[in-house]
Order: C-alpha cells, then sequence, then structure tokens
C-alpha cells in the first residue's frame, strides 16, 4: 500500500518526499528513511483562514522547497 501527504493542494506519495533531499544534497542518498504506515496528521487542512491573516499562500513546488531548505542549511548553517 503506498501512503502519500497532501502539501498545499498537492499529494504526494511519502517515498516521492523521502528521495527529494538527494536530488539537492546527493550526500543525502540513502540517509532520509521513511516506513509505511499513516502518519499521525489529518489529509488536509483549510487554509483559508490563514490566508485572512498573512494574506495569499503561494504555493512553491515541493522539490523547490526542499532544494531552498537545503540550500539555505548549507549556506547559513544549521544554528541559523
Amino acid at each position: 500500500m503506498e501512503f502519500a501527504l497532501r502539501v498545499l493542494r498537492t499529494l504526494c506519495a511519502v517515498r516521492q518526499v523521502a528521495v527529494m533531499p538527494s536530488s539537492a544534497a546527493p550526500a543525502a542518498a540513502g540517509k532520509v528513511l521513511w516506513e509505511e504506515g499513516q502518519l499521525p496528521f489529518p489529509e488536509a487542512l483549510e487554509g483559508r483562514q490563514l490566508e485572512r491573516l498573512i494574506g495569499p499562500i503561494t504555493p512553491t513546488p515541493l522539490a523547490d522547497g526542499v532544494r531552498a531548505t537545503i540550500e539555505h542549511f548549507r549556506t547559513r548553517g544549521a544554528d541559523s
């Protein structure tokens, strides 16, 4: 059985998410582990109230967000 999670309206297989860091950081290949099973999070969250508070949310493709996060910690260090 393939499990998935929804990230800002995009449904992604957990397996897909787990291998994304290796494309931005090849040294991470094989180091991100996961277990099959239902995650303890709701399948979806309502975002309208958040958007009313902070304004429109511009979705970032998940792979781009993973890459940007890795680059952030690579250039600023884990203490930033």
